[in-house]
């Protein structure tokens, strides 16, 4: 199925790091991040390459001597790190590493203050180490880094001209950071193991991005035998989109994915993972399935893909529990398992982590847009069974400014330009709706007023919020680490400044699908039921409610001016349902308020006339 999307998805990819963007709109983008960025965001821990063991031979550095260490470039870059004790300093400083030994110095790259060229540059050991005899060697060090969209290396030789590259921080998503310090140990065996001469050098490559800071730096003896699992999946990343909230009726075959690294000196044979499948205290599957890779050398990994015959029957909280083991005995317990969860819902459909809610998206221009949907967030959702999307679940973030939002969904097999949305809503946002501190405020936007539109079996659709052109800001709340791609971004992210779609995001913002017939009932003290529709509209608008009191309700339609532009009254009795239709085709395309007033209380709604 995602197979449909390859020449949809000519847009290009935002947040890659062979994306040729200007450096203004980095910044842009930067500016975007940080100021969508709250504070219980928490830092994402990059996995590092296990090794264990003591410092060879007192191999140890401090950066407390800078003449230990030489400095440059490959190619035409021309940044430079720096030893010391300064912190970075360019437009999106982050903190000083908070190392063993950082008040004797560190290695910092600063490339948002160099910002203004590519960068290539790297730090590199004067002289080089002895490591004869040495079987098994790791690198081990402390770090702080956030990333953008470079590339950060660990690079080994043994001639001090041709070197290995082992890029570390490559797990971490665009404006996360690592831990501050985070211990990393990369195994570097396969290179230095048994060298009489053996160079290191840390590289960045990228351009104005944020910054790298490296201390305490030590030659240590690794583990021989280390098999370690990094990644597990409960959907199909590559072929399709892992969700981790899924209605039952949508519900498919659970297929596990697993990813599992070398991480020491020799080679790991018949690797095999076994899973299970609880529903809380219950097994409700189990088995195992060979790794793909029957012969998993020093720093390489498998992936392997596994369909596991079994679906869910009913709603509640499921974990996939995996482990790894090869014929080789593992020095290194602790690492060789990981865990999935995901949830069967009645009605919601969802890509966010809603138990890892870290930061902010960008769904608005911070920097004040007057050209509605300039910016937008959407979220891919396949459909396996005829479904009515009744509304439309998100969750604003603190920063969020704007008076109002446009929803969008697109039939994305029938519109792969993504131009002609079948359904468009604009809603007003409420007081309680942007939340404060750290709260995160669910708010279901009706669909054709909570009449919903049909979804059908077989379709792929995608779901937008964007901005309204008040030149306001609008944030999403959003978890990270959603490795199949399903979000995409629309603003003016290209080379440029064009604006189009653009792939390439981790993070998944709470914009959910929710199927529950009932959501879109309203009520107040005189009125319930009530749904308003369509909206937009060009022509006439459907008013329905049920009267709680025998009484007369008036129906209104304000201007934004505040001039009453239409008026009915309608004798109602308890219990009984009323429609009625408003002719709005006389009407100047605009924004109205339809107001319901009854004896004791008023409801209001907002509509837009196209």
């Amino acid at each position: 199925m995602k197979k449909i999307y390859a020449s949809m998805l000519a847009f290009g990819v935002v947040f890659g790091a062979s994306a040729q963007v200007a450096l203004q709109q980095v910044q842009q983008i930067k500016m975007q991040a940080n100021q969508n960025t709250v504070a219980f965001e928490q830092p994402v821990s990059n996995p590092s390459v296990a090794a264990t063991g003591d410092t060879i031979n007192g191999l140890y550095y401090d950066f407390s001597d800078a003449s230990d260490w030489t400095f440059g470039n490959v190619g035409t870059a021309t940044g430079s790190w720096v030893v010391g004790t300064t912190v970075p300093s360019g437009d999106f400083p982050i903190a000083g590493i908070l190392s063993t030994t950082a008040a004797n110095g560190f290695a910092l790259y600063d490339s948002d203050l160099i910002c203004g060229s590519a960068d290539n540059a790297f730090i590199q050991l004067a002289n080089p180490v002895n490591l004869t005899g040495q079987g098994s060697v790791a690198l081990k060090f402390q770090q702080f880094y956030r990333k953008f969209n470079d590339q950060t290396f660990l690079e080994v030789s043994i001639d001090g001209t041709n070197w290995t590259s082992f890029e570390v921080n490559a797990s971490v998503a665009g404006n996360a950071s690592t831990t501050n310090p985070l211990v990393t140990q990369v195994n570097i065996s396969s290179v230095a193991a048994n060298q009489a001469q053996v160079w290191i050098r840390f590289r960045f490559m990228g351009a104005c991005d944020y910054s790298w800071m490296v201390d305490d730096v030590a030659f240590v003896e690794a583990a021989s035998s280390d098999l370690e699992l990094t990644d597990v999946w409960h959907g199909d990343i590559i072929g399709a989109f892992e969700y981790q909230q899924i209605p039952l009726a949508q519900i498919q075959e659970v297929m596990i994915g697993a990813t599992c690294t070398n991480a020491g000196g020799d080679a790991q044979t018949n690797a095999v993972y076994t899973f299970d499948i609880s529903d809380g205290s219950t097994s409700v599957a189990s088995g195992t399935f060979p790794a793909g890779n029957t012969n998993i050398v020093s720093q390489t990994a498998d992936t392997t893909w596994y369909s596991t015959g079994f679906t869910p029957s009913a709603t509640g909280t499921y974990t996939v529990t995996v482990s790894v083991a090869s014929d080789q005995v593992d020095e290194v317990l602790g690492n060789n398992d990981g865990e999935s969860i995901f949830k069967i819902t009645e009605n919601i459909y969802a890509h966010d982590d809603e138990d890892n809610i870290e930061f902010q998206i960008s769904g608005g221009n911070v920097t004040g847009t007057t050209t509605a949907n300039e910016f937008k967030a959407a979220l891919y959702y396949e459909v396996f069974a005829d479904a009515t999307l009744t509304a439309v679940q998100v969750a604003f973030g603190a920063s969020t400014t704007t008076a109002s939002c446009i929803i969008e969904v697109y039939d994305v097999v029938a519109d792969q330009t993504l131009s002609n949305p079948i359904v468009t809503e604009v809603y007003d946002l409420v007081s309680g709706d942007v939340p404060t501190g750290g709260a995160i405020n669910l708010v279901n936007i009706l669909i054709d007023g909570g009449s919903g539109i049909l979804l059908e079996a077989g379709g792929t659709y995608l779901i937008s919020i964007g901005n309204t052109g008040e030149g306001e800001s609008l944030t999403i709340l959003a978890s990270d680490g959603d490795a199949d791609r399903a979000r995409l971004g629309y603003g003016p992210f290209g080379a440029g400044g064009a604006i189009d779609w653009y792939t390439g995001y981790t993070a998944s913002p709470i914009i959910r699908a929710n199927f529950d017939p009932s959501v879109g009932i309203q009520e107040n003290e005189d009125v319930a039921s009530v749904s308003i529709y369509p909206n937009p509209t060009s022509d006439n608008v459907n008013i329905n409610f049920v009267s709680k009191e025998n009484q007369n309700v008036s129906i209104n339609v304000i201007s934004v001016d505040g001039s009453l532009v239409f008026s009915k009254q309608l004798n109602t009795k308890v219990g009984q349902a009323s429609r009625t239709s408003v002719d709005v085709s006389n009407l100047s395309a605009g924004i109205y308020m339809v107001q319901l007033m009854g004896e004791k209380s008023s409801l209001t709604q907002r509509i837009v006339v196209q």
